[in-house]
């Protein structure tokens, strides 16, 4: 999956590119060769009660997307990760459903 990475009003560091590029790489099964990720970080210039990093994920063609809001990018990365994933695991499930009962039906007509 190719990631792109856009840093607002912050500096964006390797541990950070690592960490996201980390948990993305655990959607892989999820994901087909074609997908890409743009992800962007930022940090929040007002102050809001739950943290003031925000990180926001969106998986293309297919429009996954998630958002997070955290008291650092860590944080924030680990409360959009499940977003996503479940996302993309109901779509996937969707799909192996079809071709499930598509089988089923093929099947009762050639017989």
């Amino acid at each position: 999956m190719n990631i792109n990475f856009k840093a607002t009003n912050t500096e964006l560091s390797e541990a950070i590119k690592s960490a996201v590029t980390e948990k993305l790489g655990s959607l892989d099964k999820f994901a087909s060769p074609e997908n890409h990720a743009s992800v962007e970080l930022e940090h929040l210039s007002y102050s809001t009660e739950a943290g003031d990093h925000r990180i926001e994920i969106l998986i293309a063609p297919n429009s996954y997307f998630a958002e997070a809001i955290g008291t650092d990018f860590y944080q924030a990365l680990d409360s959009a990760i499940p977003k996503i994933a479940d996302q993309m695991k109901k779509s996937k499930e969707k799909k192996v459903g079809l071709r499930r009962r598509m089988g089923n039906i093929w099947k009762r007509f050639t017989e």
